[in-house]
């Protein structure tokens, strides 16, 4: 059983405290954000006890952004000090939130940023387009 199948049964279960009406309307939610985050193929539960599971792909996903703002850094995300991605405001703290997993065409060749593994990706010499855009010498190929 997946964790966020077992995430989804564990809740409607501590609902038999509840009454049979919220605890259905409950069920129904649950069951259907189970169901959209499955078809998306990234599960939504990433809490302290799960890990996002992204799809095996070298292209980032529409869904995955590279860089985020925000004052608490989402697993799979390292909060770094970078000049690409959005302006983020002063309360977000220090830095960026920037995905530790970079894909095709994306920097890499520094501890916080490995390329994607499992489909082929290698961190090589970046070419001069992906240098301008990154920031960095190195990109994945």
């Amino acid at each position: 059983m997946k964790i966020a199948q077992f995430a989804v049964c564990i809740a409607i279960a501590c609902l038999g405290v509840v009454s049979a009406d919220a605890s259905a309307q409950l069920r129904d939610i649950l069951k259907s954000k189970l169901v959209q985050t499955e078809r998306e193929g990234v599960y939504a539960h990433q809490g302290w006890w799960s890990t996002p599971q992204v799809p095996k792909v070298a292209e980032r996903p529409a869904s995955r952004k590279q860089v985020i703002c925000d004052w608490w850094c989402p697993s799979g995300y390292t909060r770094r000090d970078v000049t690409i991605g959005p302006s983020c405001k002063w309360y977000h703290g220090l830095g960026k939130c920037v995905d530790r997993t970079a894909y095709r065409g994306e920097s890499c060749g520094f501890a916080a940023r490995t390329c994607r593994s499992g489909v082929g990706l290698t961190c090589e010499e970046a070419t001069p387009e992906e240098r301008q855009k990154n920031a960095h010498s190195r990109a994945c190929h």
